[in-house]
């Protein structure tokens, strides 16, 4: 995503409307693999400052990746409230910067998406993730595996469900 400022580089204090909507390359984040599912899409407008260029707008994506609990492929929909600072060639590890006439946003997109991603990604709220013994989907039914037979006639099974979410609360 490329804002060209070079028609309204002296007019500073006046913003401008832009809009995008473009392919991103997939990318990594705390060990997991994420894909968009769709073109970015980015609308706002972009500030003319002395020493470069605020943009500010509304940025949505979708992003496919693996449910955190079984592994099934699921999407998320983000959409971030955008705000950032573009500097000509600066050194500040802290800011956004540029050469010339043309801004590229395009990083700054990916570290806001980051930073809005969810923690857990789920394919459904009600999940029930894999078996930890055997690795069976446990939303397909129970598994049956050896280990989990032991704890259903264990001496502590008939404690188990006692409590409903709605008495805890």
């Amino acid at each position: 995503m490329i804002i060209d400022i070079s028609k309204t580089d002296n007019q500073i204090g006046e913003s401008f409307d832009i809009s995008f909507s473009e392919e991103l390359p997939n990318f990594e984040y705390g060990g997991a693999a994420y894909q968009f599912a769709e073109p970015v899409t980015f609308n706002g407008i972009y500030l003319v400052e002395e020493h470069g260029v605020g943009v500010i707008g509304k940025l949505h994506a979708v992003i496919g990746t693996n449910c955190s609990r079984c592994l099934k492929e699921t999407t998320v929909s983000l959409d971030i409230n955008f705000s950032e600072a573009f500097r000509h060639q600066t050194d500040d590890e802290d800011t956004y910067s540029f050469d010339g006439q043309k801004v590229d946003i395009d990083k700054a997109v990916i570290d806001n998406i980051t930073l809005n991603m969810p923690l857990y990604v789920y394919c459904d709220p009600a999940c029930k993730g894999l078996c930890p013994h055997c690795g069976k989907d446990l939303n397909e039914g129970p598994c049956g595996c050896e280990i989990e037979q032991r704890k259903a006639s264990g001496p502590f099974s008939k404690l188990d469900g006692m409590f409903s979410e709605e008495e805890k609360k």
